[in-house]
Parts: C-alpha cells; structure tokens; sequence
C-alpha cells in the first residue's frame, strides 16, 4: 500500500443502501449506469509501476455494490493515459459498472463512493460516469 493510502471502507455506504436506490428492472423505466474506474496501478514517466486499489479493496467494493444495486458487471481492466506535472502516466483501472435507480439518493451513493475512494487510495480524483439509460 502506497504512502498516504489506507484500506477502503465499504460501511461508510451502509446507510445509504437502505435509500431507494435499486434499478427498476423489467417495467420499462429510466435508469442511471454508473460506471465506477476504480485504480489499479499507475507508473509515472520513468518509473517502475505502483499498486494502488488492492485486492481486497475490489473485493470489498464488489460484495458492497451487488448487495446495495442487487447486480454489478466487472469489466475487463482498462488502460489509459493521463498527464501529472507535464509527465505521462500510464494508468491501469478496474471498472465497475452498476444500474441505479434514476433518483437523489443513487447520486448521493455514488459521491459518497467517489469521496470514501480518493481519501482511501489517495487518489487526486476518482472517475464516475453516470449515464442515462432506459431498461425493460
């Protein structure tokens, strides 16, 4: 575990799983895909690549998400590139990808995740994508 980074912490979302948040499946309805980049690794310009989310972390966020949405969807890792001080970073992430009610609470969830995540794996940013989608 790197400097400043700590295990995450998936009891910080127990309230707010109670909230009504699961998707409305199977009645034709509007719902958010929240895709979550979870960070694996990253190697700065130069040097050698650096752990960041753990396997227990993902483990943890797996079994909170299903729980919580009632199904989740792990997708392959991901790759991609980034700029920290005028340097290339490559960067390896572990995306989660869950459908949520369209509704204030989903969004609080997925702040409060973001939020519980940066502070955990002392990340800058997390990446949270919420798209609109319509399931029947």
């Amino acid at each position: 575990m790197a400097k400043g980074q700590r295990p995450f912490n998936p009891k910080i979302l127990t309230k707010l799983g109670k909230a009504p948040i699961k998707p409305p499946l199977g009645v034709g309805a509007v719902a958010w895909r929240y895709t979550v980049l979870v960070p694996t690794e990253e190697t700065e310009s130069g040097k050698s690549p650096k752990g960041i989310a753990t396997d227990k972390d993902l483990e943890n966020l797996e079994i909170i998400l299903t729980k919580h949405f009632e199904g989740l969807t792990i997708l392959a890792d991901s790759v991609g590139y980034g700029l920290r001080a005028r340097q290339i970073e490559l960067n390896k992430h572990a995306p989660f990808v869950v459908y949520a009610a369209a509704t204030t609470p989903s969004e609080l969830y997925f702040q409060s995740l973001r939020q519980e995540l940066q502070e955990a794996l002392a990340q800058e940013i997390i990446l949270v994508e919420r798209q609109e989608v319509w399931l029947h």
